[in-house]
């Protein structure tokens, strides 16, 4: 078995991410940290990859520190082997849970969580939602208690 716990990962998704929206800033794929991947992604993505298995393993897999499965190896700055100058992922329609599941599924230090475009500009919309509705209650208060 290849394994599929996840560092990042918490057991229950956030529901306070329902406005998050991915703004493809490609910074999710960058934090230090490891993508495991299971039997059948390996499968999935070597057969997107026009690979064989075998050649896909040697060449964007390692075993994971702990030794329980396999992860995907990183290039030299650290961000993900899949990760394109774009700021796209090359096998994006065959990425791992771990990446399908962001940002729901993972506890991420907040001061990560300050480098991700889509959760940045989610808390700036949260705090003009906030703003616009604070204001439009001090306005009704003062229209409807005409001193």
């Amino acid at each position: 078995m290849i394994g599929n716990d996840n560092h990042y990962c918490k057991k229950k998704p956030d529901k306070n991410l329902s406005g998050f929206q991915c703004l493809c800033c490609g910074e999710c794929c960058r934090w230090p940290g490891i993508v495991r991947v299971s039997e059948p992604e390996c499968d999935a993505i070597a057969a997107y990859l026009e690979m064989e298995l075998q050649a896909f393993l040697q060449k964007y897999t390692k075993i994971a520190p702990d030794r329980r499965g396999l992860i995907l190896i990183d290039q030299k700055d650290g961000a993900c082997v899949f990760l394109q100058k774009n700021n796209r992922c090359h096998i994006y329609s065959v990425r791992p849970r771990k990446c399908r599941t962001f940002p729901y599924e993972w506890d991420v230090p907040l001061e990560m969580q300050k480098r991700c475009a889509g959760r940045c500009k989610m808390r700036e919309d949260i705090k003009k939602e906030a703003q616009e509705k604070a204001e439009g209650s001090v306005q009704g208060f003062f229209n409807d208690n005409i001193f």
